[in-house]
Order: C-alpha cells, then structure tokens, then sequence
C-alpha cells in the first residue's frame, strides 16, 4: 500500500486495533520457558503512532468545529426566535441603563424604526440608520456601550465556549 492509496478509516482503524494487539502480546512478560520475543515490530509501531497522531488532528479539528458550529446553531435559533417574537428593546435598554448607571448614561442609539419605542426612557433617543432593529448602542461620557444582538449573543457563546 502506497501513502496515497485510500484506506477506508474503519479498515485503517481494524487493522491498526490488530497490530496494536499482536505487539501488546508479543511484549508482554514471557513464561519463565519461553524466549523473548524478537523486538522487529516497526510496522505494528509506525501504525499505532500513525493512529495516535490521526487521533489527535481528529481532536483538533472538533475542537475548532465545535466553536464554529456553536455559534451557527446559536444564532440559527436566535433568528428563528426573533421571527416569532421581535426583541424587546425596551427591556434592552432599561437592563443597559440600569447596569451603567453608575457610568452617567446620555443618550441611546437605536434603528429609526425602533425611535418611538424608547420615547419616554429618561434619555435623549437617536435615530441610527446604521444599526439593525433590536440593537442599541448607550452613549455614556466616557464612550460608548454596544448592547447590540452581535455584541450580546458573542458574551453569552463566549461564556459557553
């Protein structure tokens, strides 16, 4: 078998299982009447490195793919959520105000079509083109605080991950 020829992995895996075998019980301790066996084995061990090696790359791979696939699977529900129930910006932004109060809060950025909604909320609304319905963005005086979507549903995969 050349290095290029397919192997199936479940015929790779079966065969490395019994070499794996053959060598764990050709180095095991001999009976006081038999002799040692001879240690020419280096197929059995390049095998079971390989395997080690493929096992490895194999856990590597999940890991990135997990992360990917966390966040895919999060905001395919998020969307289909928001389908059936638009975010409630007014519960947003109170929850945004009322945890940087202490960083004196002056104005609230919100999609144009969102404007009306925060009208009685205590602080000047601005109207931003720039932001998608259900994101807000408080300016306080030292900056700005971004209450987006993106922005919570990448703190909660964050604590997730």
């Amino acid at each position: 078998m050349t290095s290029d020829e397919f192997v199936p992995l479940a015929s790779f895996l079966r065969g490395v299982a019994r070499d794996a075998v053959a060598v764990a019980e050709a180095h095991t301790a001999p009976e006081p009447s038999e002799e040692p066996p001879e240690p020419d084995d280096s197929e059995s061990f390049e095998a079971v490195a390989q395997a080690r090696r493929f096992r490895a790359a194999l856990a590597d791979a999940l890991e990135v793919a997990l992360e990917t696939l966390l966040r895919d699977v999060a905001s395919l529900v998020l969307a289909r959520e928001l389908q059936l129930r638009p975010a409630d910006l007014r519960a947003i932004v109170a929850a945004a105000l009322e945890r940087y109060r202490g960083e004196e809060p002056v104005c609230v950025r919100v999609h144009p079509s969102e404007a009306a909604v925060l009208s009685d909320c205590g602080l000047r609304v601005a109207a931003d083109a720039a932001l998608r319905p259900g994101d807000a963005l408080l300016e306080v005086r030292s900056g700005t605080i971004d209450a987006s979507l993106g922005a919570r549903l990448a703190a909660i995969l964050e604590g997730a991950v």
